[in-house]
This record gives structure tokens, sequence and C-alpha cells, in this order.
């Protein structure tokens, strides 16, 4: 089974260039040399004398990764909070068993690495 290939593009010198989906590193420019953005394999690439496509395109990447930091942003607090309320819960229940302090230590880890 073949698996489709990803476009990736340097907005700044409006190179484009299709590598397979897994790949190990990011590929870079060949002209500017700097990493490669990778707009997946469903997203059409402009020619390149299409200048204001590719301002276009820059746009929309840009505001879709802002949404998605957002997202995750938003998900990290929501899991800090799901976290701190699990270790209020523990504290407060007051029983202090092997089960409740590995549970904690746990807890206390995942806090740590958000």
């Amino acid at each position: 089974m073949t698996s489709s290939n990803n476009n990736w593009v340097c907005f700044s010198c409006k190179y484009h260039k299709r590598e397979p989906k897994i790949r190990k590193s990011t590929p870079h420019c060949i002209y500017c040399k700097r990493e490669l953005y990778c707009l997946g394999y469903k997203i059409p690439v402009p020619k390149k004398h299409k200048v204001k496509e590719w301002e276009a395109l820059a746009c929309c990447m840009y505001w879709t990764d802002i949404e998605n930091l957002e997202e995750e942003q938003k998900s990290r607090v929501e899991s800090k909070h799901r976290i701190e309320r699990e270790i209020k819960e523990l504290i407060y229940e007051k029983k202090d068993t092997k089960e409740n302090r590995k549970r904690l230590k746990k807890l206390k880890n995942e806090l740590e690495n958000l």
C-alpha cells in the first residue's frame, strides 16, 4: 500500500516540494535554507507567479496555526485543572494508603510535565 505525499512550501521563496508523509526531519528550502511548511496532501499549491494566492494561503495557514495553538493551550489548562482537582480530592480524603500515595505522586508528575 502506498501513501500520499505531502506538499511542503516555503512562503518566502514560493518554493514547493512533495515529500512522503512519513519523514524523520523537516525538509528545507533549496533557496533560503529555511524549514518548509507542511500543507498536507489535500491543499493545492498555487503557481509561483500567483502572488495573491500565495499571500492568501500563508495568511490562512498563519490563522490555522494560531487556532491550533489556542486549542492546545486550552486543552493544557483543562488538563491542569482536572489534575489539580484530583490532587485536592486525594489530599482532603485523608486516606494515607499506598495506592493514594502512588496516585498522588503520579498526578504531581503529570502536572509538572504539562
